[in-house]
């Protein structure tokens, strides 16, 4: 189990948990140094808003997205893993397991989410960077 059956409890309560410590100081380091060695390698795009569908494989089989000013960042991808043999790919493995793990806790409570229907990213905003309230 990804979150413990007290802070599942909060979450039904109040919709929202906050768990110091989540991910571990040590993954939270490997995360941070693999998106600077993906950014760095040019694996990060210009941030767009819109919509992807994936199927049950986490093919994308259809996408409509359009760069605004809503969103002046770059994305990183991270479902479907990307970047075999590039950064630090065990890293991502851990953090996708503890994202699977966290959308079984969910189901428990009545909450669905499909597999490959759960965005994973790392997102870069530079000095200015904003992701803008947008419908």
């Amino acid at each position: 189990s990804a979150l413990s059956d007290e802070a599942l409890a909060r979450l039904c309560e109040s919709n929202v948990v906050v768990v110091n410590g989540f991910l571990g100081t040590e993954l939270c380091s490997r995360l941070r140094e693999d998106a600077a060695a993906l950014r760095a390698a040019g694996n990060f795009v210009q941030s767009k808003i819109g919509t992807r569908r994936l199927d049950e494989e986490g093919s994308v089989i259809k996408k409509q997205l359009e760069v605004n000013k809503t969103r002046m960042s770059q994305t990183c991808w991270l479902r479907p893993r990307p970047f075999r043999g590039r950064g630090d790919g065990g890293a991502r493995d851990a953090l996708d397991d503890v994202v699977e793990t966290l959308r079984r806790d969910l189901l428990r409570l009545g909450t669905p989410l499909l597999p490959y229907a759960t965005e994973l990213s790392y997102a870069y905003y530079p000095t200015g960077g904003v992701y803008e309230k947008h419908t």
